[in-house]
């Protein structure tokens, strides 16, 4: 049986580079969580931001991909909330990918809108996002009267993310997900409280002022790597080193 070993980036961009004795990887990208919107503070909350799509793909050595070079790795990072008073949406949340955008792909979730407006939708599967097996983000959903809109989950490793319902966030929530946040009804929206990829919930409307939406969650990359039987797997070789940005 051969030796495995996994490297997480959280970070935004990094080379990754492979162990001479590497058969094979398995790379997994989470797209960011979009935004929240922001409330109007005398009709409707902000609208949730979508969570980031996965996405998986493997890579056989020599045949795909070669060892010692290095590939990078982008982490996106989640989109921000709209800020009180602007009017405006979440920003979309950034997509991650490794190796470039054409065989490993994860798309981040949309920004919410203000006022009650269009949610933000989940990063969208293939063929935006690139892999061997892709799977949507879940969508915000729409601010109501009284608070902001929740927020979708990110998809998960076997399945597309949890849809919000107005204020309610996106559950449950599928197996390597990122959970979603509900929106909130007396304060700024806010980010999930853990990734990969979950969207910014949005911001209230009940205080009479406009209020902030939640910041999406960053995406996430891992990286499994098999090397052959005889070799031991080296902690060393998987580690980021110079960092692209």
């Amino acid at each position: 049986m051969a030796h495995s070993q996994s490297y997480v980036s959280d970070t935004a961009g990094t080379n990754w580079q492979a162990d001479a004795d590497t058969v094979q990887i398995t790379v997994e990208c989470w797209g960011a969580g979009g935004g929240g919107g922001a409330g109007n503070g005398s009709g409707a909350g902000g609208s949730g931001g979508g969570g980031g799509a996965y996405s998986r793909t493997v890579y056989d050595f020599p045949a795909e991909l070669a060892v010692s070079t290095n590939y990078v790795v982008i982490v996106g990072d989640g989109g921000a909330g709209a800020a009180a008073d602007s009017g405006g949406p979440g920003s979309v949340g950034g997509d991650s990918s490794f190796n470039g955008v054409t065989t490993s792909l994860a798309k981040g979730g949309g920004g919410g809108a203000y006022n009650g407006g269009t949610v933000g939708a989940g990063g969208a599967a293939a063929p935006t996002s690139k892999g061997d097996q892709t799977y949507v983000g879940g969508n915000g959903g729409i601010g109501p009267s009284n608070g902001g809109g929740g927020s979708g989950t990110s998809a998960g490793t076997g399945a597309g993310g949890a849809n919000a319902s107005g204020a309610t966030g996106g559950t449950p929530t599928p197996t390597g997900a990122g959970p979603s946040v509900n929106g909130s009804t007396s304060a700024v929206g806010a980010t999930p409280a853990s990734g990969p990829g979950g969207g910014g919930s949005g911001g209230n409307d009940a205080s009479g002022s406009t209020s902030a939406g939640g910041k999406g969650y960053d995406g996430k990359v891992v990286i499994s790597a098999k090397f052959r039987p005889t070799t031991t797997a080296s902690t060393a070789s998987l580690t980021a080193a110079n960092a692209t940005l």
